[in-house]
């Protein structure tokens, strides 16, 4: 089931995530390295793309145009690296003069991921070692709600929120609904009878599959029939 109306909305306003936990002390000084993701074989945008300046902590996420902005230091050499779970790691070498603006235009090659019985039930497989929890159709339907945010809620009340307030402003979560990004608050459409599978994983402690932010502490995949 695809909600491509969904995709990002949380995201829509911000040209991108940034977390820069560099020191300011030191005085370095800084250019502006900006740009645009593409699919390298349909031409669009690419949303949700992780790019890391590599060898430190900085790194900014793309938003639903694909474009990014990141501050990088000058006259030194850097690399950018491009990463997202359906494409294949793609960098980029740079080396910025003083007061230099650099504009990308980067494109990703989709990954080639075989299909064949095996190989799924393998990922399923190590999917489920690496989470916190595992829900299955049954563990949802025992809480008796038709509301699937209240189903959650009843099951793990220490991760999900309780009252739809609750949902609105919750920051440590970051939702996907058969591999697409929802807003953890629009949850309550889906009808608990619907889902096969939720997978919890706690970024404290184990990888995630799916692309999250610095202040994410839980990324949770929701399977449906």
């Amino acid at each position: 089931m695809k909600y491509p109306h969904k995709l990002f909305r949380a995201a829509a306003s911000a040209i991108c995530v940034c977390w820069i936990l560099w020191s300011s002390a030191s005085g370095q000084q800084e250019g502006t390295v900006s740009g645009v993701v593409l699919d390298q074989e349909t031409g669009k945008p690419v949303p949700m793309v992780n790019v890391w300046l590599e060898g430190t902590s900085r790194w900014c996420t793309t938003d639903t145009a694909g474009s990014f902005l990141l501050r990088v230091p000058l006259r030194a050499k850097a690399v950018l690296v491009f990463n997202h779970v359906a494409y294949r790691d793609t960098s980029r070498a740079l080396y910025l003069e003083h007061g230099a603006e650099l504009v990308l235009r980067m494109k990703l090659e989709p990954r080639t991921i075989p299909l064949r019985a095996i190989d799924v039930i393998s990922e399923r497989r190590r999917e489920e070692r690496l989470a916190r929890h595992v829900l299955r159709s049954r563990d949802i339907l025992q809480s008796g709600e038709d509301d699937f945010q209240k189903a959650l809620h009843y099951v793990l009340p220490e991760i999900f929120p309780k009252t739809p307030l609750g949902w609105w402003n919750v920051k440590h979560l970051m939702v996907y609904v058969d591999s697409v990004y929802w807003d953890p608050a629009e949850l309550d459409e889906l009808d608990p009878k619907g889902v096969k599978r939720v997978i919890i994983w706690d970024t404290k402690w184990s990888w995630a599959p799916f692309p999250s932010r610095l202040d994410t502490r839980f990324v949770v995949s929701v399977e449906t029939k």
